[in-house]
């Protein structure tokens, strides 16, 4: 009798650290790949909140919109194109977890939502709580247009915005198109989420070019402060177009080498070696 109760003792001992692993494992995966766009209730982030999402959608649902939320758009998923354009077309960046990470995170998805029943669940999602309107000096602005376009460097080195972004203004030669225009991201993503995507990039891209390198609270304020303030001003900018300006000066300069060349080359040898001494050679020769 004694041993049996040690037996029990054990197992149950057992599970239950195995059960805390899973749960302690699944708020790491979920803080390190989630929670810089979503919550773990009804309010929404930069993306939809996830509170209860067992009761909106199936397990598989979950991992293969997780996995590749584009794929499932693409394929005409009624409920994935639904999210997509609710939240503003912002793609959801593709999680390259095994299906037993995403179990452990939806496990611990359900573990902490709000108690609420399913009817209540398929209400739509609610939006975060309003932050006090943040001001800005314009001290604030002017660091993060500078910090923005690289007049002042990142502390910790990250690269430029406006090598990947650009930004509808006068105040700026035209950024990069290798990522979103930025113009209207302070609404599309709100404050908070802005500040959560600088803090701690969730895009694969983003995250590459800024590891070891993040953001200090300081620059990623000043820069909330130049987008808050660029998406305001937007419709009094004209922004510089400098293509086809870049295109003239380019075909202008091309006309200009092709000028010069000719010209320093024009008394250049045209066989490969001096005929005078090979002709020397062969007369000396004779």
């Amino acid at each position: 009798m004694k041993n049996l109760t040690k037996t029990i003792l054990f197992f149950g001992g057992f599970f239950c650290c195995i059960s805390s692993y899973a749960q302690n494992d699944g708020v790491t995966l979920f803080k390190t790949n989630c929670s810089i766009c979503h919550t773990v209730t009804n309010q929404k982030l930069v993306g939809p909140g996830l509170g209860n999402i067992h009761l909106k959608r199936s397990e598989d649902w979950f991992i293969s919109f997780v996995k590749s939320s584009q794929t499932m758009i693409k394929n005409g998923d009624p409920d994935a194109v639904a999210i997509f354009e609710e939240y503003n077309k912002v793609i959801m960046p593709d999680q390259n977890l095994s299906d037993s990470q995403l179990k452990l995170i939806l496990d611990y998805i359900i573990a902490n939502s709000p108690e609420e029943t399913s009817e209540v669940a398929e209400v739509t999602d609610t939006p975060i709580e309003e932050e006090e309107e943040l001001v800005f000096t314009e001290k604030e602005v002017l660091t993060g247009q500078n910090l923005f376009v690289g007049k002042i460097n990142f502390r910790n080195g990250g690269p430029t915005c406006n090598s990947c972004h650009n930004v509808k203004t006068d105040d700026v030669v035209t950024g990069g198109a290798l990522a979103k225009d930025l113009t209207e991201s302070y609404s599309l993503l709100s404050g908070a989420g802005m500040k959560a995507i600088l803090g701690a990039p969730p895009f694969p891209a983003m995250r590459q070019a800024y590891d070891g390198k993040s953001l200090t609270d300081e620059e990623i304020h000043s820069l909330l402060a130049y987008l808050k303030t660029i998406e305001e001003q937007q419709y009094d900018q004209h922004p510089r177009d400098y293509g086809q300006r870049m295109l003239i000066t380019g075909l202008l300069g091309a006309f200009l080498l092709m000028g010069i060349f000719p010209a320093l080359w024009y008394r250049r040898k045209k066989r490969s070696v001096n005929q005078r001494i090979y002709d020397r050679q062969l007369g000396s020769s004779n």
